[in-house]
């Protein structure tokens, strides 16, 4: 699996609006980010804490994904290794019903990394 990669493809579609970033499985937190930032990497013993404060949330399946708030967001960036059919359904219909779309997904080596955008309901 190329995390060097991944970590290359996430920072250039995060872009300068700090978009929020996905990872799923945990699994894959730690050599994401030790390619993604070598300063967030060596401390261990706050990782997750400051993965949060940059934005940059870890998921194993469904139920941590419902946890998490979408309201402001206008893009997510959702890595996923390791893939499960049965929670793929669940993930998607989560992202659906905040009214999120897939605008596109590329694997780099292991790593499938998806853009997906809010899609705007108007009203009449």
């Amino acid at each position: 699996m190329n995390y060097k990669l991944a970590a290359d493809v996430v920072r250039k579609l995060r872009g300068s609006d700090n978009r929020m970033v996905i990872l799923q499985t945990k699994d894959i937190t730690g050599l994401f980010t030790y390619y993604y930032s070598k300063a967030l990497f060596m401390d261990q013993k706050n990782l997750i804490e400051n993965l949060s404060k940059n934005r940059v949330f870890e998921i194993e399946n469904s139920n941590n994904l419902s946890a998490l708030s979408f309201k402001d967001e206008n893009y997510i960036i959702f890595c996923q290794t390791f893939e499960k059919p049965d929670d793929n359904i669940q993930i998607f219909d989560i992202f659906k019903q905040n009214n999120f779309i897939f605008t596109s997904t590329k694997i780099v080596k292991g790593v499938k990394i998806s853009l997906l955008k809010k899609i705007k309901l108007y009203e009449k």
